[in-house]
């Protein structure tokens, strides 16, 4: 492997743990806002149009669910939308 493929594949490692990391930290911010509201997954849902097993998906860490969805449930949950970090 050369140096620039080397490099690639460090850049596209790192970037993935960034991901996920932020992924984990997103879905158990909603999560926990929507324990707050009293709402279960399927309130959630029903409020929102958005299926109950994405929610879940998302709210385990193992989904994205998009933009669109995470500004729906944003604006449902009261949570502040906000550009993530590197942190």
């Amino acid at each position: 492997m050369n140096n620039y493929m080397k490099s690639n594949a460090e850049k596209q490692k790192k970037f993935e743990k960034l991901l996920s990391k932020t992924l984990k930290r997103t879905a158990q911010e909603v999560r926990d806002a929507r324990i707050k509201k009293n709402l279960t997954q399927v309130e959630l849902a029903e409020n929102t149009g958005i299926n109950d097993r994405t929610i879940q998906m998302f709210e385990s860490g193992s989904h994205w669910i998009g933009l669109k969805n995470y500004l729906i449930i944003c604006h449902e949950l009261d949570i502040e939308f906000r550009h993530f970090d590197k942190n």
